[in-house]
């Protein structure tokens, strides 16, 4: 029976991968400057933290069908925020610029794209203009309709209380208004599922269904034991199936909906099956329905959790009390789970034990059963929300209040790698078995060495000598890193956003590559200043800050071997600002790299002129980034170099110095289409690698 359940998964899987990529839109649909589509909201509006408005926006219509497009995919529309949320719902005709579902690509990065695929979007947009299509909305259209308006209508309902967006979550699974700050602390708590409508709430839907109708329905029907057996799983099942629709139907929502239905399943059928049986059958629906949930977080997460359950209480014979099934039960998620974690780029926390052992009794006691309690009545009769909504805005603000004061403490793994995660996760869940409590002693000292022995962390070996461009940052900069140091030039014009991509782009790329010091920023435009645009209190520690005034042929770093040496038109303060860029040549050995700032062609001719060998340049980092009429033509012949990159600060794919690098016979190396590209240099030639994989979730524009 596994090995048909195993082949149905698989059979899924291969569907999926072989049907054309929800990607393959026709040139035609990104090219023209703008789309008229026709169709409806199919998610409620999300607010960044600069106002701007985001929502999923489903196309359909004899139009859509005849133009081949977005056959079961979605776009991602976003807008500046002129709207209010509670306008974006039901049907309508939506001027849009697409753009294909790519993001700037960088080590560490890649989840957008991801999310993208796994999503099904198909294309992102920009909103130019919306109208109404009142009579033009299908069943699927008034049924998402009916939804954003009902999470309005408890939004407006619940305004006095101090986290209604909360409410909005745990009760509708819309997590729309969640902000930063609330994700941080439910990550640093390890409670981000609390918000995901899972086996936890569906699960306690069925139950209440089950005490309030099922089991009246069984004690009716005492001639008829078969009938009794399935009218109360009927019953259980639409009452978790409306649920299911009320939260959206998203992929969690399925998957806690299959695992509820295999259960009750499998204990009205009166068979007896192994538990991971029914735990295999589960996973299997839930890949049949979607197989790209394989791609999430939450599949894992989920399957993870149920897997830990069945390890820590399958083998026990006797029974547990309540207190101790919930201790056992949180030791073996919060172990089991660390692995998976670690494989998705999370960091453990400490604090999913305690957080947990407080947040899923009182959630399951108290705040879900009196949520789905007053939530109908105030939507039903308004009137009601002066009297309940106080008291749904002390247990919210208790429950709030625990979570942010656990989040304050800090705890977390440091260090720890997948396969010393997996050794403690292995450990912990066999001393939670029916073993004696010396065994369980030494899984606890042999746990001990795993956190505290250094050899056991998690320690990247060193990348030798290497050179990397990243994607998206703005404009122009590259890392020139010996092991641990590291050299950051920086060519960017200091625009509005400069601030902010260096902090939200360039300091988590070079975390991730482990960056925490940095011998010197070479600061290339003139422009920049250090004490507006690079004062930061977070980011790397940086050594030497060297701004282009102070840029000359006499500034020269070494890196054991690597000779970086700067350059700037000797012609000095006599030239306008622009002109006055610093540039950035790297030597070792035989290898040579030219990159270059914001210079102007007069700027470029110089700098060609001072070279002592032109032509043996292998790699070039494009002035200006590739933009305007920058990298002239006779520049490109008399260097020649092997690999030139191209990063303009608007993230084009074809800036305008990329055809005049074809006609000289150098193919432009583009960010926006190869990502972070990375040179590296050792004994053997140099290697070039782009971040732009051919996974289904990068594809090039």
């Amino acid at each position: 029976m596994r090995a048909w359940m195993l082949a149905l998964a698989g059979c899924a899987i291969i569907l999926d991968l072989t049907a054309p990529p929800l990607t393959d839109l026709p040139e035609a649909a990104f090219e023209g400057g703008q789309q008229i589509l026709e169709g409806y909201v199919c998610a409620p509006a999300t607010a960044d933290s600069g106002g701007r408005l985001s929502f999923l926006f489903c196309p359909a219509g004899p139009d859509i069908q005849q133009r081949g497009w977005f056959r079961t995919g979605a776009v991602r529309v976003t807008t500046d925020g002129n709207l209010s949320r509670h306008e974006i719902a039901g049907a309508m005709r939506l001027t849009l610029r697409l753009e294909p579902p790519i993001a700037p690509l960088n080590t560490g990065g890649g989840g957008y794209e991801r999310w993208l695929y796994q999503q099904r979007i198909q294309a992102t947009a920009e909103l130019v203009d919306r109208q109404p299509l009142a009579d033009h909305c299908g069943l699927a259209c008034q049924y998402h309709q009916w939804r954003i308006e009902l999470i309005h209508r408890l939004e407006r309902h619940l305004s006095r209380m101090r986290h209604p967006e909360l409410a909005e979550a745990l009760l509708l699974g819309s997590r729309a208004r969640l902000g930063e700050s609330h994700w941080d602390v439910l990550e640093a708590t390890g409670t981000q599922h609390l918000v995901a409508i899972s086996g936890l709430h569906l699960g306690l839907v069925a139950m209440l269904v089950g005490r309030v109708l099922a089991a009246p329905a069984a004690r009716t029907s005492p001639g008829y034991p078969r009938l009794g057996r399935w009218l109360p799983l009927g019953l259980v099942l639409v009452g978790a199936l409306g649920y299911a629709l009320l939260a959206g139907f998203t992929v969690p929502t399925q998957r806690a909906l299959v695992m509820v239905a295999v259960t009750g399943v499998l204990v009205s059928g009166g068979r007896q099956w192994r538990l991971w049986d029914g735990w295999l059958l589960a996973a299997v629906f839930v890949i049949a329905l979607e197989p790209r949930a394989l791609l999430g977080m939450g599949f894992w997460f989920s399957f993870g959790a149920v897997a830990c359950l069945i390890l820590a209480f399958g083998s026990r014979q006797a029974g547990t009390g309540p207190a101790r099934s919930l201790l056992i039960a949180q030791f073996a998620v919060v172990a089991g789970l660390m692995p998976v974690m670690l494989g998705f780029g999370l960091q453990p926390s400490l604090l999913a034990l305690p957080a947990n052992l407080i947040a899923i009794p009182m959630l399951s006691l108290v705040v879900m059963p009196l949520l789905l309690l007053a939530a109908p009545l105030v939507l039903m009769a308004p009137s009601t929300a002066d009297w309940v909504e106080p008291g749904l805005d002390l247990i919210f603000r208790l429950l709030w209040g625990l979570l942010t004061s656990l989040a304050e403490l800090e705890w977390s793994f440091s260090g720890i790698s997948v396969g010393a995660a997996i050794l403690l996760a292995i450990g912990i869940l066999v001393a939670l078995g029916p073993v004696g409590w010396r065994y369980r002693g030494t899984i606890a000292g042999a746990a001990l060495v795993v956190l505290t022995v250094p050899v056991l962390e998690d320690t990247a070996p060193d990348p030798g000598i290497e050179l990397r461009f990243p994607d998206g940052v703005g404009g122009p900069v590259a890392l020139v890193r010996l092991d641990d140091r590291a050299v950051l030039f920086d060519a960017r014009a200091p625009v509005a956003g400069y601030r902010e991509r260096t902090r939200d782009r360039i300091f988590p790329w070079l975390s991730s590559l482990g960056v925490e010091r940095l011998e010197a920023v070479i600061l290339s435009h003139p422009g920049v200043r250090p004490e507006v645009h690079w004062n930061f209190s977070q980011g790397p520690v940086v050594r030497d800050l060297i701004q282009a005034h102070a840029c000359g042929q006499s500034e020269q770093l070494e890196l054991d071997g690597v000779v970086l040496n700067a350059w700037r038109d000797p012609r000095g303060d006599a030239l306008t600002r622009t002109e006055q860029a610093c540039n950035l040549i790297v030597r070792l050995q035989g290898f040579r790299a030219v990159l270059f700032g914001p210079i102007r062609r007069s700027g470029e001719r110089r700098l060609l002129a001072s070279l002592d060998k032109p032509d043996a340049v292998e790699l070039l980092l494009a002035p200006r980034g590739g933009a305007g009429r920058s990298s002239q033509r006779g520049l490109i012949e008399a260097l020649d170099p092997r690999w030139a990159i191209l990063s303009p600060a608007d993230w084009s794919p074809s800036p305008p110095a990329a055809e005049r690098y074809r006609q000289a016979g150098v193919a432009p190396l583009v960010s926006a289409e190869t990502g972070e590209v990375v040179v590296s240099l050792g004994d053997d030639a140099p290697r070039l690698t782009k971040a732009r994989s051919t996974s289904p979730w990068h594809p090039a524009p």
